[in-house]
């Protein structure tokens, strides 16, 4: 349930006993259920780390039930019908144009489950009908291959895992699916930071006193993730590494900025795309608001380059402030069409302004 709330709102929750990781609440309807009935129970505490209590302020309220209305879908499929389908790796937006495309998903059965009987995918182009499409299977991770030969299509996909009590579908809201464009993006460079690829820590314009940028697996607090974004690997940069059960706030960015550098990008190519996951959390202890990204689509920001660097910076700007920030998986792209044989004047079209050329060449 973690996972499908923080895949649909980014929100990290952290699983575990209700005593240890929220406070004791004796009397609740949630002992009544466990002592009395013998039946596993739980309880979910929404949004907000104690600013407004329990009252969401109305910009959350909508969010909130975006990111849990999913997971308890997930909680009833699980129950009713033994079995959880999950994503190992981050779902892809985008499949290249007429190569191999697989999305890996595993279906765990619950207690009392013995298996899984059937793994499916299906995918449909553009608004098409559904085709199942081939699933190799394993005990543990199996891999679903998307068609790719319709340049510029959206493929649409959802799975199926049965058991013997029943079927169970992600995503699990029924008409809906997961979509991915086909594209043609040639890599020119990839970082999940599961290895050190050169990156430099601090600069000489860092002012904060506490809070260094760091490359571990990340321990879960309640201002940070347990998990990087979910790419091939378990490592991002976070703000300080924390001890387990530490406390809030002991390796957090404090009374200034800290900055993370890249090596040199290769963003030579006009149409190179520079793609990134961070997250970053900031509880100023108030309720004021502050611009933490402005985000401008289709822009140049650089003349592309071989020598390209990226550069994060997270900062504390106010007092008693608790700011975490993460950085992952990095990637420079170029998406653009294939080009195509017809098109002789290269304009992006074939039309009669082509022949016209062929006729003039073939003069």
């Amino acid at each position: 349930m973690t996972a499908t709330i923080f895949a649909n709102g980014g929100q990290p929750y952290i699983a575990g006993q209700m005593a240890t990781t929220l406070y004791i609440a004796s009397g609740s309807i949630v002992d009544w259920v466990y002592g009395d009935r013998a039946i596993t129970s739980l309880t979910i505490e929404l949004r907000d780390t104690g600013t407004t209590g329990f009252v969401l302020p109305p910009e959350q309220i909508i969010p909130t039930g975006v990111e849990n209305v999913p997971a308890a879908l997930d909680l009833i499929e699980a129950t009713a019908f033994g079995c959880v389908i999950g994503f190992p790796d981050a779902l892809p937006t985008l499949v290249p144009y007429n190569e191999i495309a697989e999305v890996r998903f595993s279906a765990t059965t619950v207690p009392g489950v013995s298996a899984v009987l059937s793994k499916r995918a299906f995918a449909r182009v553009g608004s098409g009908a559904y085709n199942e499409v081939a699933v190799v299977t394993a005990a543990d991770v199996s891999t679903a291959t998307l068609p790719t030969n319709n340049y510029g299509a959206i493929v649409e996909y959802y799975f199926e895992c049965t058991t013997a009590r029943g079927m169970v579908r992600a995503p699990a809201m029924p008409n809906t699916a997961y979509s991915a464009s086909v594209t043609s993006s040639p890599l020119l460079f990839e970082d999940s930071f599961e290895a050190s690829m050169g990156w430099t820590v601090g600069a000489t314009s860092d002012t904060a006193t506490g809070g260094v940028w760091t490359r571990v697996d990340p321990i879960a607090t309640a201002a940070q993730p347990e998990n990087d974004s979910s790419d091939a690997g378990a490592m991002c940069f976070i703000i300080g590494q924390g001890a387990v059960g530490g406390a809030l706030g002991s390796a957090d960015v404090d009374g200034g900025a800290r900055t993370l550098t890249s090596p040199l990008l290769n963003a030579s190519d006009a149409d190179a795309v520079l793609t990134y996951r961070r997250w970053c959390s900031n509880n100023m202890g108030g309720a004021s608001w502050v611009l933490l990204e402005d985000v401008t689509e289709n822009a140049n920001f650089v003349t592309p380059s071989a020598s390209v660097r990226v550069r994060c910076v997270a900062r504390d700007l106010a007092s008693g402030s608790v700011v975490e920030a993460g950085f992952d998986f990095v990637r420079v792209s170029v998406t653009g069409c294939p080009s195509n044989p017809s098109d002789i004047n290269g304009d992006g079209s074939v039309d009669a302004s082509d022949l016209a050329q062929l006729l003039g060449n073939w003069s």
